[in-house]
């Protein structure tokens, strides 16, 4: 009987996880949809949602983030790109930190961007360029 509820509690549980992701995994599909047709402002939409229902993906904050940078939304768009940073030492943690520095380096040499980058985020930076 303990194993039963048990069970019936971690299925529920998982469910209840996963109709979240599949929601804002559905945002994300329409987001990428929408960059592929160039049209940025309903991709920042759906990116922002997919963030909204799931704000542990880094792939959402870094989609959204590009999706402001088209819009010229440079400030935006470098706090979006460093939200999905994180420090942890997984492949797929490395690879989404370097995509998230290099954006954030591009938006400070866009044209109309009006802040500098700071020596540390310089450093950091450069960082994220030397590692594998």
């Amino acid at each position: 009987m303990r194993k039963r509820v048990l069970t019936t509690i971690g299925t529920v549980g998982l469910l209840l996880m996963c109709a979240g992701c599949g929601k804002a995994g559905e945002f994300y599909e329409k987001g990428q949809e929408s960059v592929k047709t160039g049209d940025y402002e309903n991709a920042l939409l759906y990116f922002s949602q997919a963030v909204e229902e799931n704000p542990n993906k880094a792939e959402y904050y870094l989609e959204q983030g590009y999706s402001l940078a088209a819009l010229g939304r440079y400030e935006e768009a470098r706090k979006s790109l460093s939200s999905a940073v994180v420090e942890r030492d997984l492949e797929l943690t490395r690879k989404n930190n370097k995509r998230a520095w290099r954006a954030i380096g591009i938006t400070y040499t866009k044209k109309g961007s009006t802040s500098r980058p700071s020596p540390i985020l310089i450093r950091l930076w450069k960082k994220a360029f030397c590692r594998n």
